[in-house]
């Protein structure tokens, strides 16, 4: 595959027809895509989210089995692309073949004639001289589900008050409140960190708020999808065993034929979770949810590691789901039209925004415009000045020489400590990462004591790493 002045573009990459995800979960999607809009140099983009490559690509490159197409257009664009250039090979192979039936026809009727012997030889190696016109092959495979009807709850699901969370000195969640409705859809969204999953998890009953006030309605039930679907589902355990383990007794007559639906049948509901790519076991949390009908869905990044088909059937499915739903996601396009309200995120807060992902970026597109002041509030520290304490500091004696160099040293041993605690943190986050290859790595499954030691190292590191974290946040106090 060979393409000229590729040095300026942008282009999404595709194999067999889906977007790999490398998971690029844009926090602010629009500061990125204006980033990468004015980027001169070249941009390789894989992403699950529709709306960011046909907001920043150019240019998109399908890989199937045998080709490799390569059109200048965005992803949008170069999907209708490809079904016209399916329509317009189905059509050649249609016109091909009439041709190929006429050319028999007359070798068949002919064929006994010695008059006419050399016509229907030439016919014959023209028939096996002709290139077959081939049509693109596609997957086309995908999950399809419906979520059960939910039970029926009270009007009001769930309802927080001066909720706090805090792990260690770090406070996620500062005093915020949140309240969802029966039959309710809420986006959860804003920058990684911000207590969007905690605060989906203290919701789900899988963490506990540090203060305020968690009510849950009459009659609530939840299904909770995590993101990170590894540590939940057991890597020993076969998807069969996964499935069994949660089902009711009257569902599990029919977890295989389930298990059909999101496209592991045959041998494939034997294989163990460990060896499960992304995808898969993305596939498998959700027919879990299946198993019991439930009036609180609770996703967490559930489209990252969907390709674009599984998406829209996932997106469709909660679209027609009758329950309330809390959903955490940065994927705009999947967002688009899904709820019925946004909660934005930032420094401990919340602040709601009634429709879905466009209408939220208005209103954001707006308060920005308007220049009003909510961030800096947000980021003010929370104590009061008294008119008493300001005279006071107006009044004070200047600090002496000798009280000015004993703070320039504190200072300093501050700085040097805070630059060799980010040090080890940096240190420590790429050594995890490094972990978390080897992990990825199938070959690694057959060696049972080195799994075990990297995973004993990753507990490890993990523990550290949060208390480096704490003495970080310390020193910043």
């Amino acid at each position: 595959m060979t393409r000229k002045n590729v040095d300026a573009e942008a282009c999404a990459l595709l194999v067999n027809g889906f977007d790999i995800c490398t998971d690029s979960c844009v926090s602010d999607a629009n500061g990125l895509e204006d980033f990468l809009k004015q980027y001169e140099g070249a941009v390789v983009l894989v992403s699950h989210d529709r709306t960011f490559l046909d907001n920043v690509t150019n240019r998109t490159i399908e890989i199937t089995r045998f080709k490799v197409w390569d059109e200048p257009v965005p992803y949008s664009r170069y999907e209708l692309l490809r079904v016209e250039r399916m329509e317009a090979q189905r059509n050649a192979a249609l016109n091909q073949q009439k041709e190929i039936e006429r050319i028999q026809q007359f070798v068949d009727r002919f064929r006994a004639k010695a008059n006419l012997a050399s016509r229907v030889q030439s016919r014959i190696k023209m028939l096996n001289r002709m290139e077959r016109v081939e049509i693109d092959e596609t997957d086309s495979s995908t999950i399809r589900f419906a979520f059960p009807p939910a039970p029926r709850s009270g009007r009001v699901v769930v309802e927080c008050a001066d909720l706090h969370k805090h792990y260690g000195p770090k406070h996620v969640l500062k005093g915020v409140s949140f309240a969802l409705e029966r039959g309710e859809k809420a986006a959860f969204v804003g920058k990684n960190g911000e207590g969007k999953s905690t605060l989906s998890k203290i919701i789900g009953g899988l963490e506990h708020n540090t203060g305020g006030v968690l009510q849950l309605g009459h009659n609530v039930s939840i299904g909770y999808y995590a993101q990170h679907q590894a540590e939940l589902l057991g890597g020993h355990n076969t998807v069969l065993q996964v499935m069994e383990q949660a089902s009711p007794a009257e569902m599990r007559p029919r977890l295989r034929a389930l298990l059909g639906c999101f496209l592991f049948s045959g041998d494939a509901v034997d294989k163990k979770v460990s060896v499960l790519s992304g995808g898969e076991k993305s596939r498998l949390a959700l027919a879990r949810l299946l198993l019991q009908p439930v009036n609180l869905l609770i996703l967490d990044e559930p489209t990252n590691h969907l390709d674009m088909l599984a998406k829209e059937v996932l997106k469709q499915s909660l679209m027609d789901y009758d329950g309330a739903m809390i959903v955490v996601s940065h994927d705009r396009d999947f967002l688009e039209g899904l709820t019925d309200k946004v909660v934005h995120f930032q420094h401990g807060k919340l602040k709601e925004y009634i429709g879905d992902i466009n209408d939220y970026l208005t209103a954001i597109d707006a308060d920005r415009s308007a220049g009003r002041l909510d961030d800096m509030i947000d980021r003010m520290p929370m104590q009061s000045v008294t008119p008493a304490a300001t005279a006071a500091v107006a009044t004070a004696a200047p600090p002496s020489r000798e009280q000015q160099k004993a703070a320039d040293r504190d200072r300093k041993k501050l700085e040097k400590q805070r630059a060799e605690l980010e040090a080890s943190i940096a240190s420590t986050e790429s050594r995890l990462a490094a972990l978390d290859g080897l992990l990825a790595d199938p070959e690694l499954y057959k060696d049972a004591q080195r799994q075990k030691a990297i995973v004993e190292e990753q507990r490890t590191l993990k523990v550290t790493l949060d208390g480096l974290f704490e003495q970080w946040a310390a020193t910043a106090d």
